[in-house]
């Protein structure tokens, strides 16, 4: 089990337990998740900023695109990306391709890449925690 940057090794020494919660945030993270990719669809940080600097013309010039029919692709597969592909494919009616090292077959299955992908979200545990 991965702590981050708690270190375990002072908790034990001091008798400090030390918990932990997996799922409690990885439908707030998935949806922030959609939520970014929202963002880059419409491109809302670029037009909010010709709002306030009263360009409303640019409206016409920069639609966004629609998700509907996009290809999300997702590198890892787990607690976090596979409610992240559900929300996709059910709520954004998005084609969504994953790989997960540790997932032999899942209904999401499929060669990831950047070509492939109108979007990409690579959501990899750090493995180098030795």
């Amino acid at each position: 089990m991965d702590y981050g940057n708690v270190d375990t090794n002072y908790c034990a020494k001091r008798r400090i337990p030390i918990t932990t919660t997996p799922a409690a945030t990885c439908n707030a993270v998935a949806e922030r998740t959609l939520g970014f990719i929202m963002s880059l669809a419409h491109q809302i940080p670029f037009m909010d900023q010709q709002v306030r600097h009263d360009n409303w013309g640019a409206r016409y010039e920069h639609k966004g695109t629609e998700l509907k029919g996009k290809t999300l692709g997702l590198i890892g597969l787990g607690r976090i990306g596979s409610l992240v592909a559900r929300k996709a494919t059910n709520g954004f009616d998005m084609k969504v391709i994953a790989y997960d090292e540790f997932l032999v077959k899942n209904e999401y299955a499929g060669f990831v890449t950047c070509a492939g992908s109108s979007f990409l979200r690579i959501g990899q545990p750090d493995h180098d925690t030795a």
